[in-house]
C-alpha cells in the first residue's frame, strides 16, 4: 500500500511539474523557483486525504542523487579541452579562490550566528559556491565579458558537488570530534578518495569508449550510457573513492573523445534528466518548513548580503583586469544564482539526521530564493536601461 501511494504521489507531482514548467516558460521565469514553491504548498497544506503529499527521506535522497549524477554527466560531457582559453583558466582560478575564501569566512559567520556545528556550516559554505545557469538566459541581452564569464562559471566541472560529497562522507559522520582533528586524521583518506575517484573514472571512460565506438542502438546505447553513469559512481564509492569525482572524470574524458554513438545516445538522457529535474524540484519543496519569524528572515538576508560582499571582493581581486567597470563586476557578482545543484546537494542534509541539518536546509532554500529573485530583477533592470539608451 505504501509503494502504491508513493507511485500515485510521484505521478501527481510529475503532472503538476509539467504544468509548472509550461507556466514558467510563458512567464520567462526560472522554473526551479516555481517548482519549489509548489512543492512547499503540496507538502505543508492539508486537504482531506490528498494533501499534504509526503515522501520518505530515503526516496528523496536516492532520487536527488540520481538526478544530480545525470546533471553532472550531461553538463560535463559538453566541455571540450581544446576550447579552453585564457578566460576559462581565469574562471577556474576565480572559482578556486572564491571557494577557499567562502569556506573560511562564511563558515565562521554561519557557525557563530546560528550556533550550528562547524561541520554543517562548512558544508553549506561549499554548496553555496556553485553557480547555476538558471538566469543566464535572462542576461543574454548584455554583450559583455560579465555574461561571458557567468556562462563559463556555470559550465566548469561540478567542484561544489565533488567537495560537498567528500566533506559529507568524512566530516559529518564524525560530529563529535573537532574539525581540525578530523582534517589532520583524515588527510590521507581525502587524498585517497581523489586518487581512487580519478582512477575509477578514467577506467570506466576507457571501457565505455571501447564498447560504444562502433555500434549504435536506439535502446541499448542510451541504456549503456545510464549504466556508465551508475557504474562510474558506484565503483568509486565501493572502492572508497569519490563517486562524483569519478563521474566527472568519466564524462570529461568521453566528451573529448570522438564517439558519435554517445552524441546520439545522450539525447534520451537529456530527456530523462529533465524529468528528474522537474520531479526533484517539487519533492524537495515538500520538505521545506520555513520558520515564519523575523529573526530567520533578517539572518538569512544578512547572510545573502555577506555572500554578495564576499563574492564581489573576490571578483574585484581576481577579475579586476578583465571586468574593469563596476557595472560588469556587479552583474557577475549578482548574476550567479543558486539552482538545482544546490537544492539537490541539500538532500544530503535532509537524510543526515545531524543536529542543525533542518535549519541549514531552510537557509539554503532561502539563499536559492534570494539569489534567483535578485538576479532576475538585475537582469530586468539592465534590459530596461539598455533599451532606454538605444532609444
Amino acid at each position: 500500500m505504501i509503494v502504491e501511494q508513493t507511485l500515485i504521489n510521484i505521478s501527481f507531482v510529475l503532472v503538476i511539474a509539467f504544468l509548472i514548467f509550461l507556466f514558467a516558460r510563458i512567464l520567462k521565469l526560472p522554473e526551479i523557483l516555481l517548482l519549489i514553491i509548489t512543492g512547499y504548498i503540496l507538502g505543508n497544506i492539508s486537504y482531506q486525504d490528498i494533501l499534504p503529499i509526503i515522501f520518505s527521506e530515503d526516496l528523496v535522497y536516492s532520487i536527488s542523487v540520481f538526478a544530480l549524477l545525470l546533471i553532472i554527466f550531461t553538463g560535463n560531457i559538453k566541455i571540450k579541452f581544446g576550447l579552453l582559453d585564457k578566460y576559462s583558466l581565469i574562471i577556474l582560478k576565480f572559482v578556486g579562490f572564491f571557494m577557499l575564501v567562502e569556506l573560511i569566512i562564511f563558515t565562521m559567520l554561519f557557525h557563530f550566528l546560528t550556533g550550528i556545528s562547524w561541520q554543517v556550516s562548512a558544508l553549506i559554505s561549499i554548496i553555496l559556491t556553485g553557480a547555476s545557469p538558471l538566469v543566464i538566459n535572462l542576461f543574454s541581452h548584455l554583450k559583455s565579458k560579465a555574461t561571458t564569464f557567468l556562462s563559463l562559471e556555470t559550465e566548469i566541472p561540478s567542484f561544489d558537488a565533488i567537495f560537498a560529497f567528500i566533506f559529507f562522507d568524512i566530516f559529518l559522520l564524525q560530529t563529535e570530534n573537532p574539525l581540525s582533528s578530523i582534517i589532520m586524521s583524515n588527510f590521507r583518506f581525502i587524498i585517497l578518495k581523489f586518487i581512487i575517484g580519478f582512477g575509477t573514472g578514467l577506467f570506466v571512460a576507457l571501457i565505455t569508449y571501447k564498447a560504444m565506438q562502433k555500434h549504435y542502438h536506439q535502446v541499448y546505447t542510451p541504456l549503456g550510457i545510464i549504466a556508465t553513469i551508475l557504474a562510474s559512481y558506484a565503483f568509486a564509492k565501493s572502492l572508497g573513492g569519490s563517486g562524483v569525482l569519478s563521474l566527472t572524470t568519466t564524462s570529461l574524458i568521453l566528451g573529448n573523445l570522438h564517439i558519435n554513438n554517445i552524441k546520439k545516445g545522450i539525447m534520451p538522457i537529456n530527456f530523462l534528466t529533465k524529468i528528474f529535474y522537474l520531479l526533484v524540484g517539487i519533492i524537495i519543496g515538500t520538505f521545506i518548513h520555513i520558520p515564519y519569524d523575523v529573526i530567520f528572515f533578517v539572518t538569512s538576508i544578512s547572510f545573502y548580503i555577506c555572500f554578495l560582499i564576499i563574492r564581489y571582493l573576490v571578483v574585484h581581486v581576481i577579475l579586476s583586469k578583465e571586468l574593469r567597470n563596476i557595472k560588469d563586476q556587479l552583474v557577475f557578482t549578482i548574476g550567479a544564482a543558486k539552482g538545482f545543484g544546490a537544492v539537490t546537494l541539500a538532500s544530503l542534509l535532509i537524510q543526515s539526521k545531524i543536529p542543525g541539518a533542518e535549519i541549514a536546509f531552510n537557509y539554503l532554500v532561502a539563499f536559492l530564493f534570494y539569489s534567483i529573485i535578485i538576479s532576475s530583477i538585475t537582469a530586468l533592470i539592465t534590459n530596461l536601461l539598455q533599451r532606454k539608451t538605444l532609444f
